[in-house]
């Protein structure tokens, strides 16, 4: 494909089209996030990993628009839907935010939970570590958790 037909595909949105995609994006990525704190309200992490493609997506893009429509804010300020407009995406704005606030401490909790769990688990081992029983100079046995180890000793 050359590049005039490239250019030839692109296709230009209206102001009223720009802000409603923004509103849709800034809704699939509020409603992505919300079923991912529902799940992990239910302590099930599984849907993390799979939405990070999906929520990284939706970010950059929302990004994208939200860029594009500041640099044209003039050009959008004249049509007459504009503030009916802005305040959809306002409102689409703070129902994202809130459920990504929620989202970033139902994270939090989950990632120090793992970490408390594998702390326990650890701890477990190393209480049934078996002991190393070593002579001292004076022929009595002395007991250990840690385990043996001939570095810096001589023999």
């Amino acid at each position: 494909m050359n590049q005039h037909a490239h250019q030839s595909e692109i296709v230009l949105k209206t102001p009223q089209e720009c802000m409603a995609e923004t509103v849709a994006v800034c809704r699939q990525l509020g409603d992505l996030i919300s079923s991912e704190n529902k799940a992990l309200d239910a302590r099930d992490v599984k849907p993390v990993e799979a939405n990070l493609k999906q929520k990284s997506r939706l970010a950059v893009k929302l990004e994208k628009l939200l860029s594009d429509m500041k640099a044209q804010k003039d050009t959008l300020k004249q049509h007459g839907d504009f503030k009916v407009m802005a305040q959809n995406i306002q409102k689409e704005m703070d129902g994202f935010q809130a459920a990504a606030k929620k989202n970033v401490l139902l994270l939090k909790t989950a990632h120090q939970t793992r970490a408390d769990t594998l702390e326990m688990i650890r701890h477990a081992m190393d209480l049934q570590r078996p002991r190393t029983e070593t002579y001292n100079k004076q022929g009595e046995v002395s007991k250990s958790n840690a385990g043996s180890s001939l570095i810096n000793k001589a023999v």
